[in-house]
């Protein structure tokens, strides 16, 4: 059996609000197409693009934070027996850090590229200690007909 291998993967900054229920909690998705993200976010455009033929778009939200100094950080999505897993962390503000008097909601957004992988594969996300938080699949939109007149 084959260990782990890295998979190449790259953070985005995407430039969207998401609707208020996705705030309030941590959350876990994988997004295989641009209507799965549209209908998730509520939203009619987004920057930068994504090619959805060539990867899936993961969102992680830490949920909804009292302050600044929050963060989401991802170490790194391996692939292992059909399984991506997403390594990922939280952190916290210390005592005594200055931080922004402020509610946040850190979320991070990772590109990972797809793999020849019948059904779709599924998305573990771990903690750096190794403790599961949660197993997703990819979400796909329902594109509608196109009408003809």
């Amino acid at each position: 059996m084959a260990g782990p291998r890295e998979l190449q993967w790259l953070q985005v900054d995407l430039e969207m609000q998401p609707w208020p229920e996705l705030l309030e909690r941590r959350m876990f998705m994988v997004f295989g197409d641009e209507e799965s993200l549209k209908l998730t976010y509520g939203a009619t455009s987004y920057k930068p693009a994504v090619n959805f033929e060539r990867n899936y778009l993961v969102a992680i939200h830490q949920g909804l934070c009292p302050t600044g100094g929050y963060r989401v950080n991802i170490h790194n999505v391996l692939l292992r027996d059909g399984e991506i897993r997403v390594v990922v962390s939280f952190k916290t503000p210390g005592p005594g850090e200055f931080v922004t008097l402020a509610m946040t909601t850190p979320r991070a957004f990772v590109l990972v590229p797809k793999i020849e992988s019948r059904p779709d594969p599924r998305f573990t996300f771990y903690l750096p200690t190794g403790e599961k938080l949660a197993e997703e699949k990819p979400r796909y939109g329902q594109k509608t007909p196109e009408r003809r007149v």
